[in-house]
């Protein structure tokens, strides 16, 4: 128990960690409104004793044992206006203590929410800035889990539960106290049995919590993992009437994690029931024998109500404190996964002015080694490479051979084991990586589209009113766009559905090459940007492109996408074998 104890304290800590100043000011106000809140209810309950007292007793003499109370009180029971203050008094306490508690039910909640909205942005800044390789090794359905389900489950299963635990354990604090002062040997037994009760629920309990707590963590990327790649092959599935296979998988998962919430929320609410009932049998039983003793129990009514009233305020606290403890519990690890995503290692996306360099002479790739697993054999090795500027470089080779992973090391995406890549006489690093960068613009295959407009796809990362169109009507000339641009009623406004989905494959790599060019890159890189155009259009975009002075990268399969290339490699087994002059070859192999 100690060591589980210390492993979630240690995540809270880590946490706290990642808010703000802001965030955590706002959590120390929410601890002095606890105080606050805790010090009403004691007030408010220590004011039942002269109430009931003076309804009781308002026309007989004060019970000697009671007197103590009184004069702590100043209560004067022969004064007649006795029963109109202190009814007042009672209920006013009453409506402090009920107003604390609603406006700390929603101080809490707002703050618990706010801070969930932190963690969100905040993972998602640093799975922006995460290094390229490890989007590579990361399953997207993990990613969207994180945000969206792991830094819910934080806010649900852990700071809402944790406020409630803290605010709880206060109170109960405070209210034991008040209890101990108008009966030291009922409170003191109420508070052992009390202790004892949870605890061994505790004791029998945190093990369950644990086994769901792994069920939930995993299964919830699994869900999202299902329903993507349905989605995802929604054609094939319907044509191969494979529904059934992806629905049989979504409903195991599914209801693997809800079993796991199901036993989570018995587990945290089956107590109070049972303490109900235990009371209501405890205050009986006590009526019973204080009628036996003393005839009438009219003269420790007003200890009994007070009780009464401290244990109808107790038990809920106690339950409050046992649930949130549970529920954070049982949400471990989902914490866990969220802290990991906090303190993911980032690549620096901003360069300092002075790390900028600039690109004159050739982009050169020196004795370069590339593997993306240690002992695995090498996909580059020793490749070298020199592109001058304003040449035309066309990239060849069998499907497997390492095309995408050269361009990807030549943009700076990855990073080589071995040898170096250099801007003119400038070698790269990771302090001016992001000036590389901002030289290179690239065309895949198969090219990301938003569900928006036309014109924001083209600027894609720019807010709408700061978009140039003067230069976008330019980009789009050159990828040869304007022509279906213009058989749309809106035009650049023409909304291109989810992925694209409206647009044919050829539309879609135009847009995705005007994209590129809107961005004023010195080096473009095609990687089959041109596979579903017709050779007609291509020829089109490429000769536009020959007109300016772009430094082009171009891989393809087919020669006739690399016959304007000043020099085409072929890529065979991580190394540069061959080199041709397109001019003068017709056919490459």
């Amino acid at each position: 128990m100690t060591n589980i104890n210390l492993t979630i304290a240690q995540s809270i800590n880590a946490l706290w960690k990642q808010l703000s100043y802001k965030r955590k000011l706002q959590y120390i106000i929410l601890l002095f409104l606890m105080l606050l809140n805790a010090a009403s209810e004691m007030i408010s309950l220590g004011a039942a004793v002269p109430f009931l007292t003076v309804i009781l007793d308002s026309n007989e003499n004060v019970p000697k044992e009671y007197s103590k109370y009184f004069d702590f009180f100043n209560i004067d029971l022969l004064n007649e206006n006795s029963i109109l203050f202190f009814s007042i008094l009672f209920i006013f306490l009453t409506i402090l203590a009920g107003f604390f508690r609603v406006f700390l039910l929603w101080f809490g909640t707002k703050l618990a929410f706010a801070t969930g909205a932190d963690l969100s942005s905040k993972i998602y800044s640093n799975t922006l800035s995460k290094p390229y390789i490890e989007h590579v090794n990361e399953n997207s359905s993990e990613v969207v889990s994180n945000l969206i389900n792991s830094v819910n489950g934080v806010v649900f299963w852990t700071i809402l539960p944790l406020i409630n635990l803290i605010s709880s354990t206060i109170l109960i604090g405070c209210i034991l106290t008040t209890l101990f002062f108008i009966s030291f040997q009922i409170a003191l037994t109420a508070c052992l049995f009390l202790a004892i009760f949870y605890g061994i629920i505790i004791f029998y309990t945190k093990r369950k919590l644990k086994e769901n707590s792994q069920i939930i963590n995993v299964n919830q990327s699994g869900l999202i993992k299902t329903v993507q790649e349905g989605l995802g092959s929604i054609r094939d599935i319907i044509i191969d009437k494979s529904d059934k296979f992806y629905l049989e998988s979504f409903k195991e998962i599914d209801l693997k994690l809800r079993y796991a919430h199901k036993n989570n929320i018995v587990i945290g609410g089956f107590p109070r029931p049972v303490m109900e009932t235990i009371a209501i049998i405890i205050m009986a039983t006590l009526m019973f024998f204080l009628k036996k003793s003393n005839g009438s129990p009219n003269l420790e009514i007003p200890f009994l109500g007070a009780l009464a009233l401290g244990a109808q305020k107790l038990m809920p606290l106690f339950q409050s404190a046992y649930n949130g403890w549970s529920t954070i519990f049982g949400g471990h690890a989902t914490l866990h996964k969220v802290i990991k995503c906090l303190n993911q290692k980032l690549i620096n996306t901003k360069d300092k002015l002075e790390n900028q360099i600039l690109f004159n002479e050739a982009l050169t790739l020196k004795n370069i080694f590339f593997t993306y697993e240690k002992k695995s054999k090498w996909i580059i090795k020793n490749l070298n490479l020199k592109i001058k500027k304003g040449a035309r470089i066309g990239i060849m080779g069998s499907t497997g051979c390492g095309k995408s992973t050269l361009l990807d090391i030549i943009m700076g995406l990855l990073s080589p084991n071995k040898g170096f890549i250099y801007i003119d006489k400038t070698k790269i690093s990771k302090s001016n990586i992001g000036s590389l960068h901002s030289k290179i613009s690239h065309v895949p295959q198969s090219i990301f589209l938003a569900d928006k407009s036309i014109a924001e796809n083209i600027a894609l990362g720019i807010p709408k009113n700061k978009i140039d169109y003067k230069h976008l009507l330019f980009c789009a000339d050159k990828a040869h766009l304007l022509e279906f641009v213009k058989t749309k009623k809106n035009g650049f406004e023409t909304i291109v559905g989810e992925r694209g989905i409206q647009l044919s494959g050829g539309q879609r790599q135009r847009i995705g090459i005007a994209r590129a060019l809107y961005k004023k890159a010195e080096i473009l890189i095609f990687d089959e940007a041109t596979s579903a155009l017709d050779n007609h259009t291509e020829n089109l975009i490429i000769n536009s492109l020959n007109a300016d002075s772009y430094t082009v990268i171009m891989v393809a399969h087919r020669i006739s996408s690399l016959k304007n290339c000043d020099i085409v490699y072929k890529l065979h087994n991580g190394r540069l074998l061959k080199q041709f002059k397109a001019r003068m070859k017709k056919n490459v192999n």
